[in-house]
């Protein structure tokens, strides 16, 4: 595993983390791949918007 690995995986931890927050519950509020895959994609247009 290389850094950039371990980041990539920091980064979607932390989506799934911030993304179960939003939702009641243990097991129901886990995001699945699909929900943390828009996050990103959301993610990236606005920081594209925000900031170019």
């Amino acid at each position: 595993m290389t850094v950039d690995d371990v980041a990539e995986c920091a980064r979607f931890a932390n989506a799934a983390g911030a993304l179960a927050t939003a939702k009641k519950g243990g097991i129901p509020a886990l995001p699945d791949r699909a929900t943390i895959d828009r996050f990103f994609r959301k993610l990236k247009y606005r920081n594209k918007k925000r900031f170019f």
